[in-house]
């Protein structure tokens, strides 16, 4: 009887509780004409929620643009190379 009783009380807690579980859900983006190329060596979010992918060149996605940034040797501002 004692089983039982715990039993019920056990599927009970899983109906009631069900907000204690997270709905995850993906978008899947569509990647610009420059899609990420080769290998992806590196993943990070800045403060600002943007997503920095690294591989041949680094790119940053804010959610709904895809941007890549490259060495230019002319320009010392520009990112570095390793």
């Amino acid at each position: 009887m004692k089983l039982v009783f715990i039993f019920i009380v056990l599927a009970l807690l899983i109906k009631v509780c069900p907000v204690l579980s997270q709905e995850i859900s993906f978008d899947k983006v569509s990647l610009p004409d420059e899609s990420l190329s080769g290998t992806v060596t590196g993943i990070t979010q800045d403060l600002k929620g943007n997503i920095w992918f690294a591989c041949q060149r680094l790119f940053r996605y804010d959610g709904t643009h895809l941007k890549s940034y490259v060495h230019d040797p002319l320009n010392v501002g520009s990112i570095a190379i390793s």
